[in-house]
């Protein structure tokens, strides 16, 4: 149980990473993209140590991190929180 938790949390970090990772890509936010591949690597690790191990359940639990935590950084960007600039 711990770990299908872990997963969850683990896959909707990294999926919104990725997500804010694009934004900061797309709009040349090169500080932040070098923060966030750093991010991006913990949680990818965290998520592979932990998956290694998963079943079927912990699959269905990682499709639904992925799914809401793509939806953050949409929010994020669409109430202009991003327009502050590093």
């Amino acid at each position: 149980m711990l770990d299908s938790l872990l997963l969850f949390i683990s896959s909707f970090i990294l999926v919104g990473l990725l997500g804010l990772q694009s934004k900061n890509v797309q709009h040349s936010r090169y500080l932040m993209a070098a923060l966030t591949s750093i991010f991006i690597s913990i949680s990818q690790f965290i998520f592979v140590k932990i998956v290694a191990t998963g079943n079927m359940i912990d699959l269905v639990v990682v499709c639904c991190g992925g799914a809401i935590g793509i939806i953050v950084p949409f929010i994020y960007t669409i109430r202009g929180i991003h327009n502050v600039h590093v």
